[in-house]
């Protein structure tokens, strides 16, 4: 029961911070910049998947042309850092109001990411509101042998916070980043302001919204907030 909970884990690219739009004025920067033709849903795909994997998933779309795949994947990167250097990169609207709400309940607040720590700690330093430090546990791409969609990520962090899957509660956005909690074993709340859960996925999950302020409002509910 979701009054039963002790730990909320939060993802952080398009959960903690409004990164995912970021990754994808980026990649269609760095396609034009290549001239190239991509499907919007071709980026979708990307989200929430390690860079190695976003990286053999484009070698793939270049037909095996490594050349080509790293060219692509350095216009990307180039194009991110200069988006970021212009507009900066803001919390996800609502977000710091539900992780103060959470960590006054006394709950244990975990970060997984399959960022490396390094843009962890790069995302939190270009705002003054939080740092990984003030979550209870954070676990990067370095952690991990399997990333998600792999569960190992999120059973790394359970163990890390002593608690058990039917008590732990992860916020996500992407289909790998759910399908890894749910595999965890975990209750999980998905953000898909970008993309919906194919219908069986759907049925898994406690709640689907599109805003940090209906997470809230369903945790009072429910009564893991008051």
């Amino acid at each position: 029961m979701l009054n039963e909970i002790n730990a909320v884990i939060f993802d952080m690219d398009g959960v903690v911070f409004d990164s995912q739009q970021v990754y994808y004025e980026a990649f269609f920067s760095a396609a034009d910049e290549m001239e190239l033709e991509v499907p919007s849903e071709f980026v979708l795909d990307l989200a929430g998947k390690s860079a190695t994997d976003c990286l053999q998933i484009l070698q793939d779309f270049f037909d095996g042309d490594t050349e080509k795949t790293q060219l692509f994947f350095r216009h990307w990167d180039q194009a991110r850092l200069n988006i970021l250097a212009e507009h900066g990169l803001d919390f996800k609207e609502g977000f710091l109001e539900l992780f103060e709400t959470i960590k006054q309940s006394g709950r244990a607040i975990g970060l997984v990411t399959s960022a490396y720590y390094e843009d962890v700690k790069d995302n939190f330093d270009r705002n003054d509101a939080i740092q990984p430090d003030d979550f209870t546990h954070v676990i990067t791409l370095e952690d991990v042998r399997y990333p998600k969609p792999d569960p190992q990520p999120y059973r790394m962090m359970m163990r890390h916070l002593g608690c058990n899957p039917e008590n732990c509660l992860v916020i996500e956005d992407s289909l790998v980043g759910v399908t890894a909690a749910l595999e965890a074993g975990a209750n999980v709340i998905m953000i898909n302001e970008h993309i919906d859960p194919p219908a069986e996925m759907a049925n898994k999950l406690c709640y689907k919204t599109s805003h940090h302020d209906n997470i809230l409002n369903f945790l009072v509910d429910n009564g893991v907030l008051s």
